[in-house]
């Protein structure tokens, strides 16, 4: 329960609004296949320019095959997994590990 909590608190609340202030263009969105794969945040900036993020509690995130799979599907431009962590690292070619901090920090910049 721990970990829907924290998810549910950072996409709810942290990421979205935060982020995307001011921008009247941005839409925030869960996606979800009906064989099961999701995206946790979907975020449209203009006209699909998409940002996927993937939220994990755990300290050492991973890229699960779900994400990727969709990630590819809707050709996400940008794609994160937020974790508890501090750091930032590279998972796979595509997707960087992120801590909430410095997601927010990117998220305010784009245009």
């Amino acid at each position: 329960m721990r970990c829907w909590v924290w998810r549910r608190a950072t996409t709810c609340s942290a990421i979205p609004w935060r982020a995307t202030a001011g921008r009247a263009s941005a839409r925030h969105y869960f996606y979800r296949t009906s064989a099961g794969a999701e995206i946790d945040l979907l975020i449209e900036i203009a006209s699909r320019n998409l940002i996927a993020v993937e939220i994990k509690r755990a300290s050492a995130p991973a890229v699960s095959p779900g994400f990727r799979q969709s990630c590819d599907d809707l050709k996400a431009k940008r794609r994160f997994v937020l974790y508890a962590g501090d750091s930032r690292y590279p998972l796979d070619k595509q997707t960087e590990a992120i801590s909430l901090p410095e997601l927010v920090s990117d998220l305010s910049k784009l245009k």
